[in-house]
């Protein structure tokens, strides 16, 4: 089992925003996810193999968040009209879309502590915060947000 590695580089990953990078612990398979090039990039720390996941529709992916069972990442779409799609994990097959939540793209996002509520933030030009029932695919919340998304961590 590894408990410790070293980071020297990630190529193309956005180092200026906010929870870019998150280490994951699903069962004993450590792995570190970040977003570059447009991919949600899922490095496993045991096999040191990289997989790269983009959006089923093409866009870029802004950002993401995982669920605190680790089985489920939600994925922001940057790009006209973005969705949040979730997947399971680790197969990353598609299981809801989330839509109309952001014009442009999808800043940040984050799961309850228990997980049933996922929330996100949009960028320019709306600056909307959204509360979601995701399993339902119900948007619950659509508020404006009053400062720019990149200050909210």
């Amino acid at each position: 089992m590894i408990t410790a590695f070293q980071l020297h580089h990630i190529f193309g990953i956005d180092s200026c925003r906010v929870n870019n990078v998150k280490m994951i612990n699903a069962s004993e398979d450590m792995a570190l996810a970040y977003t570059a090039g447009g991919a949600l990039v899922v490095s496993r720390v045991s096999s040191l193999q990289r997989q790269y996941h983009f959006s089923v529709r093409g866009h870029d992916i802004r950002s993401f968040a995982w669920h605190p069972s680790t089985s489920v990442v939600a994925v922001g779409e940057k790009g006209r009209d973005p969705d949040i799609i979730v997947y399971e994990y680790p197969t990353f097959r598609p299981m809801k879309r989330l839509q109309n939540g952001a014009l442009d793209s999808l800043q940040c996002m984050s799961f309850s502590g228990c997980g049933s509520r996922l929330a996100s933030v949009s960028g320019s030009p709306d600056f909307m915060l959204c509360l979601w029932d995701w399993m339902c695919e119900r948007m619950l919340l659509h508020n404006k947000v009053l400062q720019n998304p990149s200050n909210v961590a």
